[in-house]
């Protein structure tokens, strides 16, 4: 009998002992519970202001195609597939605007301000909106040509796929106009860019 008691009054530790780990595994489990629940919650933020970000590109989009629309009517009756004058057949950097697709640009790796994009203001969501426009011909300065320049297929696209009227954005010529590229850098909260690229004609 006093073997037992002896060996009972032994093992009074040991329950202790594993009572303790098991609670130490469930305190180190939930505090990894609650730093994942952080990490979604931060993943979840990061994701909705890209979202928002990207948005914003539409108005970029607009203000551009609204730019277009003003220097093709300012000038002044000149044709583009005859005058280097006309507003739309030579780099104008300080709009944003290019005359062709050079490919040494690089948009994304370059300084986007004044002095090479346009600021488009902000959107109700605080993400600053610049944009570039690019003619799709080959040469810049140069009128319009056949030879160096994409057009669209035809003045009216039947089944809608045009985003602005032909005659909006360049001259037409044989029922075809020139193709510009706008790319819109949006720039949000927590350094957050994205870039969004339209094609209009």
């Amino acid at each position: 009998m006093n073997i037992s008691l002896q060996l009972a009054r032994n093992q009074r530790g040991i329950s202790m002992f594993f009572a303790l780990i098991i609670l130490v595994i469930i305190s180190i489990s939930m505090v990894a519970l609650v730093k994942m629940t952080d990490i979604n919650a931060i993943i979840a933020g990061n994701l909705a202001f890209r979202e928002s970000a990207t948005s914003g590109g539409d108005r970029g989009i607009e203000v551009a195609i609204r730019w277009l629309r003003t220097s093709d009517n300012g000038a002044g009756g000149m044709d583009p597939w005859q005058s280097t004058a006309h507003p739309l057949n030579t780099d104008r950097a300080a709009n944003g605007y290019y005359s062709s697709m050079d490919p040494q640009k690089n948009l994304i790796s370059m300084t986007w301000n004044n002095t090479n994009s346009v600021d488009a203001g902000k959107d109700a969501a605080s993400n600053q909106i610049r944009y570039v426009i690019q003619r799709m011909c080959r040469n810049p300065n140069q009128v319009l040509s056949d030879a160096n320049c994409l057009f669209s297929d035809s003045a009216e696209d039947n089944d809608g796929h045009n985003v602005i009227n032909a005659t909006q954005a360049g001259a037409v010529k044989n029922g075809k106009s020139p193709v510009y590229r706008i790319t819109v850098k949006i720039s949000g909260p927590r350094n957050t860019i994205s870039y969004v690229q339209g094609f209009v004609y």
